[in-house]
């Protein structure tokens, strides 16, 4: 005679939903890496080089610094001017100095085909 089916009711579902919180990650990871058209900055924390220099990646990426962490910055929309200068010191010694880096090109550039 056997019955002994559907036992095990007693214990409840656990479904770990963690759906509220990880969603937002989600989101946030979305937004991050689906960014704007427009180029904003990345968000450099530098100290001594007023963001005038290739240290600063706002600076190097030819961007203005915007919500940043840095310290005494004058790479800002109201010292544009200076900040140009500076682009065009440090340009004349390194004429490569802003081109962008392309991880795997070449440095002859050979694609030209």
């Amino acid at each position: 005679g056997g019955g002994g089916g559907g036992g095990g009711g007693e214990e409840p579902e656990h479904h770990f939903s963690l759906s509220p919180a990880h969603s937002d990650e989600a989101e946030a990871d979305e937004r991050r890496l689906s960014q704007p058209a427009t180029p904003s900055c990345r968000r450099c924390n530098c100290k001594k080089s007023k963001c005038l220099k290739l240290y600063c990646e706002c600076f190097a990426a030819g961007l203005f610094c915007n919500s940043c962490q840095c310290h005494n910055c004058l790479n800002t929309l109201e010292n544009a001017a200076l900040v140009q200068q500076m682009r065009q010191q440090i340009e004349s010694r390194n004429p490569l100095a802003f081109t962008p880096k392309i991880v795997g090109s070449s440095p002859m550039g050979g694609e030209g085909v």
